[in-house]
This record gives C-alpha cells, sequence and structure tokens, in this order.
C-alpha cells in the first residue's frame, strides 16, 4: 500500500501509517517542529485537521491573533503556539511570518478547504504558500485526508502542481477501515524514530485488515475514468443553479471537481468570513425536506458533498427532482 500511494503522489518518499487523520496530522506537526526545531504552526482560519489540542484552534475573532481554543481542555499555553491566517489571503500570512519571523515551523492547510462547505484556492494562493514557506525556511504540510485520491489516482497537489513538504492522507487510502499516513521528503522522515529523535508510534498502525482494505481499494480506483464523476458533479451543479436562478433564491454553489456545497449566501463564498455569514437555518429547513424525499446531503453548511462512482443517472435526476420542490418551497 506504501509503494502505491509513493508512486501515486509526487511529493511523497517516504510515508508512515497510523489509524486516523488526527492522529497523521499530529504527528506531522510534531515532526514538523522536531525538524526546524521552530515553536509555531499556521494553520487556516476554518481549517479542520482532526480533533487534537494542535488543530482544534480558530481566531475567533477573524483577525491574524493567536489562536484561541474551539474546544474545552486545549490550554491556553498549546493554543498560544498555533497561528491563525485567512485562507486565500496570502497577505495575512506573510503578516504572520513577518511578525514571527524565524519562529515558524510549518503552514498546515487542507488544499481545498472541505470542513466549512467547500472553498476552492484562488490566486495562487497555494503557490503563494510555497513561495513564502520557503522563503522563510519553514515547511508546507498539505493535509490531504479528504482530497487524496479524491479527483484523481493522486493528491491534488498532483493537479495543481505545488509540492509540499509532507502530505497527510486518510479515509480513501483505507478503503473505510481506520488509516491515517503521513509522509513527504526523505529528509524530513528520517527525523522520525526509531531512525531520528521524533517519537511516533501507534500499536494498531498499518495493520494488516485496514493494509488489505486500502489496497483493495486503490485497485479499484486505480482504472477508473475520474472525469466522469466530474462531470456528473458538473451537470448536478448546473442544474441546481438553474433551479436558483428560476426561483430567485439567494445561494451560491462551490464546486471542485467532485465536491460540492451550496451555500444559502447571495456573495461568492471564498473564505471562513463568507461561509459563516450564509443562512445555516435555511440549509437545516432544505437538510430536512431532502431527507424525507430520500436525498441525504450532510446536515451541515459547513460540511460537503460528493459524487461517487456508485452514483448512477437516476440518482441525478431523483436528486434534481427533489430540490426542485424543496426550492420552490424555500
Amino acid at each position: 500500500l506504501g509503494k502505491t500511494i509513493k508512486n501515486a503522489v509526487g511529493s511523497i518518499e517516504r510515508l508512515r501509517f497510523t489509524n486516523s487523520g488526527t492522529e497523521a496530522t499530529m504527528h506531522a506537526i510534531r515532526l514538523a517542529r522536531g525538524f526546524t526545531g521552530k515553536k509555531y504552526i499556521v494553520k487556516m482560519e476554518g481549517g479542520y485537521h482532526g480533533a487534537h489540542d494542535y488543530a482544534l484552534i480558530k481566531s475567533g475573532s477573524g483577525t491574524m491573533t493567536f489562536g484561541v481554543p474551539s474546544s474545552a481542555g486545549v490550554p491556553e499555553e498549546v493554543s498560544r503556539t498555533v497561528l491563525v491566517g485567512r485562507y486565500n489571503d496570502a497577505e495575512s500570512i506573510e503578516k504572520l511570518f513577518k511578525e514571527h519571523r524565524n519562529e515558524i515551523a510549518a503552514v498546515i492547510t487542507e488544499p481545498v478547504l472541505g470542513n466549512i462547505g467547500v472553498i476552492n484556492p484562488e490566486n495562487d494562493f497555494l503557490k503563494s504558500l510555497r513561495e513564502i514557506t520557503e522563503k522563510y525556511s519553514s515547511l508546507l504540510i498539505f493535509d490531504e485526508v479528504i482530497t487524496g485520491f479524491r479527483f484523481g489516482f493522486k493528491g491534488y497537489q498532483d493537479i495543481v502542481g505545488i509540492k509540499p513538504d509532507l502530505t497527510t492522507m486518510g479515509k480513501i487510502i483505507g478503503g473505510g477501515a481506520p488509516v491515517g499516513m503521513f509522509g513527504g521528503r526523505e529528509d524530513i522522515m528520517a527525523h522520525v524514530a526509531p531512525q531520528g529523535d521524533v517519537y511516533e508510534a501507534g500499536t494498531f498502525s498499518g495493520n494488516p485488515l485496514t493494509m488489505a482494505a486500502g489496497i483493495a481499494t486503490l485497485d479499484q480506483l486505480k482504472g477508473k475514468d475520474y472525469s466522469s464523476i466530474t462531470n456528473y458533479a458538473t451537470r448536478l451543479e448546473e442544474k441546481l443553479n438553474s433551479l436558483i436562478s428560476e426561483y430567485n433564491i439567494d445561494a451560491t454553489i462551490n464546486r471542485c471537481h467532485s465536491m460540492f456545497q451550496i451555500f444559502f449566501n447571495k456573495n461568492k463564498v471564498k473564505d471562513y468570513t463568507g461561509a459563516t455569514a450564509s443562512d445555516t437555518e435555511k440549509f437545516n429547513k432544505m437538510f430536512h425536506m431532502l431527507l424525507e424525499k430520500g436525498i441525504f446531503f450532510p446536515p451541515s453548511q459547513f460540511e460537503t458533498e460528493f459524487v461517487s462512482f456508485a452514483h448512477s443517472e437516476t440518482d441525478l435526476e431523483a436528486t434534481v427532482d427533489a430540490f426542485s420542490t424543496v426550492l420552490k418551497c424555500l
């Protein structure tokens, strides 16, 4: 399984398996700190990287400040080592680096934000992150737990041509069994114990059941035509946009290949602020009305819809029919 992932994702030269995406990002952050000898981590406002202390941080005021915990039980001392920048705002990232010039170990981000709906990178934002981290001798970590093998038999990084130093993955590479992975440049990964001084372990990491499930899943995906699900999602987006226009609803759709989200917001959503300004009550009504008609969307404005190879033309027609009724009611 490791060889398959290495051959598919250009930046991964060596990797370690974990049991979840949370573990993968936790170990990647520790590794970045151990490799660079620096303390601070930069994450994006609204970016989600699991449920460990260093990931459960957001910027409550929406400003470029030290992060504040978004969960009880996270010590202030921990939260103050995590800096929060704005996705799609390279200037906010550059400002953090100027303020903490030689203290930032890494920037960690989902290349496409997937836990506040779908937010696409704009204006060469990912390229800017690569340039900024190289300029200040910091690492760039792409959290591809959602996007890895989602849009092609590769990472999203390979689609956009941006090479991070470390990558985390999960979900898909285990075929639904508990799994995570962190990997990247060989010189960085060499710092992981027992070869290096950054400790990482897990009794069930790389367990045979998950590895077999992952191999079987990637074997299935290797021969798939990913353009078919992108085309499916594109057609669904077009049909839903037509209904939104017909019923004069303040809503916009963000889509990246085969994942998308409807925001009840008349403005284009390109960051955390835009996402949280959307009408969540209306989304909740839509969710329950769709569910009554047999269409199961995620129950939150801030989650994401995924088209899969399992979806059929009949499913598309049923979804559009249900939306026609629901949007008319809304």
